[in-house]
């Protein structure tokens, strides 16, 4: 209930912040299976420490592939994090 009231408030924030130019419908369903991956995800807690983790990072997967179904993230915004990915990974 927390993370789910912390995103709505967020949404409220960011929306006075920079104008929001999704539609409500998408939002609700992102926020839907967004709450059905939380819940799944608090499921994993069962598992052994690395399968968990692998299934995790695959849920997380599911939840950025969703994303950019939906048109939240664009390809360009994907081409960004990569190469935001590869700067870093060079640092070090």
């Amino acid at each position: 209930m927390a993370q789910l009231f912390a995103l709505i408030w967020f949404f409220s924030e960011a929306g006075k912040v920079e104008e929001i130019k999704f539609s409500p419908g998408r939002n609700l369903l992102l926020i839907a299976i967004w709450s059905l991956m939380v819940w799944g995800g608090m499921q994993l807690f069962a598992l052994p420490f690395f399968s968990g983790m692998l299934l995790k990072l695959g849920v997380v997967a599911v939840f950025v592939f969703i994303l950019f179904l939906t048109g939240h993230i664009s390809r360009d915004e994907i081409k960004e994090a990569k190469s935001l990915y590869r700067s870093i990974r060079q640092r070090y």
